[in-house]
């Protein structure tokens, strides 16, 4: 038997990593995140970038109106329009029907810290505003827990829609940022390029008039108390259609900034596609995407990394730094550092579109660690971020997540082979739709599994819309069951 304090304590181990200044899966409370930058939408760059805006960038804007589901990836503007419509909303708005019936989840605050806004200026120039706080639509209030959306009107600047959307959602700044362990709110677009984070300086009445300018060519704009983006989950079972793409044209140039990428005088490299990004799971929010690795990028990433593997370690908290990592974890792994040779230009081609699909620049990306599960090996669940309050006495983890102001903001996890129904492997959430947790962490009869197939990769958050730590996204590897098959996978954090 467990107590529950162990079980928080234990389902807080790590694997060991250097969480360095590249780290991927991050809300970072200093590099990269802090600075003013905009998220450039994958329709136009192939992958998410830093990318620090001035008055020259904002001269041209969309005009044309475009549907949730007709996007032109290929647009030359990296912001579209997207008209407050019913279609839209459902894109972005928690089905709540789906939520309180079918799968019986227990959410009546919608999702916390993601309000969807829809803003027009009206023929009295003042501007529409209608919130959809939470991300819910108005089914839930049949249900008397929460009133339809708002619908407001404010002046025609930037400075009133700050002040009304401050006062409705009580929002506050970061006083000190190098102290922070969250980012401050932050407004989106759909596609989810970065409009504004509320920690600009001084900003410049031109500035300010950009920004207005921009959020209402958007249409719809998401707000993230936690200033981060995070794909809305809508359902389970919604699916979305999004461009997937490392391609970089030198017609993009005028917008992009390509140094945290080595890409400076190459006209054109990469690749580019689109993938069916598919709810599994709500709480925790998970996303399933088919056949986004090759064949032939499996069987390259284990060749690379075969000669290397060893058996893998954790980073120990303060109450198990004396304990084996085997009493938890038994596979074998690996780390595929950098090389100046050819597959590694397959795998930085992995990268990019991996930074495509989740929109978090390719320098917040942690290397990949491969897996190797051989018969009954498996990995306790676990959390894939850090708990600060755990790793007090590890100087090696307060360094790498500077005493909590980084953290792991989510998982885009590789399947490279396949296990067959019944061959066990599968990667196990236990606190699927808000269960508790497990007493024992090595259990893989509850809680929802998604079986090895070799392709399919997992996109799982961490941290919340509000930025806060998730403690739902719980996870472990089961253990192979049948002798005849190994699992082979690998991580990106």
């Amino acid at each position: 038997m467990t107590s529950k304090n162990e079980i928080n304590r234990k389902a807080t181990l790590h694997d060991a990593k250097q969480l360095d200044d590249t780290a991927y899966c991050r809300g970072d409370g200093k590099k990269g995140f802090s600075l003013q930058f905009v998220i450039a939408v994958a329709a136009l760059s192939g992958f998410v970038m830093a990318y620090m805006f001035s008055e020259d960038n904002m001269t041209s804007l969309p005009d044309k109106k475009r549907s949730w589901e007709s996007l032109d990836v290929n647009s030359p503007s990296m912001y579209q329009h997207f008209d407050c419509t019913e279609e839209n909303l459902e894109g972005l708005l928690l089905d709540t029907n789906d939520a309180f019936t079918k799968y019986n989840m227990k959410i009546p605050h919608g999702v916390p810290g993601l309000h969807v806004l829809c803003l027009s200026r009206n023929e009295n120039e003042f501007i529409d505003l209608r919130i959809y706080k939470s991300a819910l639509n108005e089914s839930l209030t049949e249900l008397g827990i929460s009133p339809g959306p708002r619908q407001l009107s404010v002046m025609n600047n930037f400075q009133s829609l700050h002040t009304t959307l401050v006062n409705e959602f009580r929002l506050t700044p970061t006083l000190n940022p190098s102290r922070a362990t969250k980012q401050n709110w932050a407004l989106y677009t759909p596609n989810g390029s970065l409009i504004y984070r509320d920690d600009e300086l001084n900003i410049s009445d031109n500035r300010l008039e950009s920004i207005l300018n921009l959020a209402l060519s958007s249409g719809i704009i998401l707000l993230y108390e936690g200033g981060i983006f995070v794909w809305p989950g809508v359902r389970v079972g919604y699916r979305r259609e999004v461009e997937v793409s490392s391609l970089i044209t030198s017609v993009e140039t005028n917008h992009l900034l390509f140094s945290d990428f080595g890409l400076f005088g190459r006209d054109e490299v990469g690749s580019s596609g689109m993938v069916t990004l598919e709810t599994t799971s709500i709480v925790p929010l998970i996303f399933t995407v088919q056949n986004f690795l090759t064949e032939e990028e499996c069987d390259l990433i284990l060749s690379r990394a075969e000669p290397t593997m060893k058996s893998s370690t954790i980073s120990h908290n303060d109450e198990d730094m004396k304990s084996p990592s085997s009493k938890w974890r038994t596979s074998s792994s690996t780390f595929l550092y950098p090389r100046k040779v050819i597959e590694d230009d397959v795998l930085l081609d992995i990268d990019r579109r991996v930074a495509s699909l989740t929109r978090i620049p390719l320098s917040h990306q942690e290397v990949a660690q491969v897996l190797k599960y051989n018969y009954l090996q498996k990995y306790n669940s676990h959390n894939d971020y850090f708990d600060n309050n755990l790793y007090k006495r590890n100087p090696d983890t307060q360094t790498l997540i500077q005493g909590g102001r980084r953290n792991r903001l989510a998982t885009v996890f590789w399947y490279l082979s396949d296990v067959d129904e019944g061959g066990g492997g599968e990667t196990i959430f236990p606190r699927w739709n808000g269960r508790r947790a497990p007493r024992d962490l090595s259990d893989c009869s509850v809680g929802l599994k998604v079986r090895p197939e070799k392709g399919k990769v997992l996109l799982f958050y961490s941290m919340a819309a509000d930025g806060n730590l998730d403690p739902y996204s719980l996870h472990g590897a089961c253990p192979i069951l049948k002798k005849e098959f190994t699992k082979w996978a690998a991580n990106k954090w």
